[in-house]
């Protein structure tokens, strides 16, 4: 479907612009625009609302300035009834993709003003995920000779990720273990989750960057450590929770993961809170460069449970 150059975000001017195929038009003009680099533009696909509560929310020292698409991504963690998570961040705004690297998947009505549509996301250093995106259509005055009149447009109300499914896992079709270039820092987190929920040292060792097994390792080291009390929680956890994912650029990641563990050596249980800070590797990594690896992980708090 050919991409729209309206200025409204109301999609392709040929067809119904509260249609199905206006959204796809939409999407596909934001596509094109985050291929360009032309990023404050995305603002008129922000609803008035968000861009307000994202004004408001700015620091005083910017409040003169014109609030620009990285200003959105800042602070959309803090506006209710908008979404841009982390894959959002890190694929429309720091790491854009390059053109002809997204796919459409498929693209649904869920409401008369709503529609979701899905795309594959191919970015340069081999990480491979899927965006979804929320559109809602409104009706909006816009300018007209001598006079206003009403006009239909899709606009984005989130913007989520998640790993493609095939990145997830190895040859074998089994959860990968070690680290690759299409894996996304949020599943290098969820991995080493899983590994530490059944102790498998190796695998948590193997998403350790090189710059962190260097201090940490070698692996027996690095076990004996996780069975010091601020990090035997991890092991054998009985919950994990993902609190707060953020991008800190274009190859810094950080998440925030909360813990619930009766593994404490104590006769109460804990709910502990992790922060795992992850980087994409350069070319010094050798056969990881281009890797999502965690750089460390840190207890910021802790507390026993009744």
């Amino acid at each position: 479907m050919p991409a729209s150059d309206g200025a409204s975000g109301a999609g392709d001017q040929g067809a119904d612009p509260a249609s199905l195929e206006a959204a796809a038009a939409s999407v596909e003009t934001i596509w094109r625009l985050v291929h360009e680099r032309k990023l404050d533009e995305l603002l008129r696909y922000v609803p008035d609302a968000v861009l307000e509560a994202a004004d408001e929310l700015r620091p005083m020292s910017e409040a003169s300035t014109p609030l620009t698409f990285q200003d959105v991504v800042i602070q959309a963690h803090d506006i209710r009834g908008f979404t841009l998570d982390s894959f959002a961040a890190r694929h429309l705004h720091h790491s854009p993709p390059t053109a002809g690297s997204t796919r459409r998947l498929s693209a649904i009505r869920t409401a008369p003003d709503r529609a979701v549509l899905r795309y594959a996301v191919a970015a340069e250093g081999g990480e491979r995920s899927v965006l979804q995106f929320g559109m809602e259509c409104r009706e909006m005055l816009t300018p007209a000779y001598r006079s206003a009149c009403i006009e239909s447009v899709w606009q984005l109300s989130s913007v989520t990720g998640e790993a493609d499914g095939a990145a997830m896992s190895d040859e074998s079709g089994e959860p990968a273990t070690r680290p690759h270039r299409s894996l996304p820092p949020e599943a290098v987190v969820q991995a080493q989750l899983s590994a530490l929920l059944v102790e498998d040292m190796g695998a948590v060792f193997s998403f350790a960057s090189p710059a962190n097994q260097v201090v940490t390792g070698p692996l027996e080291r690095f076990s004996q450590l996780l069975r010091l009390p601020m990090y035997r929680p991890l092991l054998r956890h009985r919950q994990a929770t993902s609190y707060r994912r953020a991008m800190l650029g274009a190859d810094s990641y950080n998440e925030i993961v909360k813990i619930r563990s009766d593994n404490t050596g104590m006769p109460q249980a804990v709910e502990a809170i992790y922060l795992w800070e992850v980087k994409r590797q350069g070319p010094s990594a050798g056969s990881f460069a281009n890797c999502w690896m965690t750089d460390s992980v840190s207890l910021v708090t802790a507390k026993a449970l009744n």
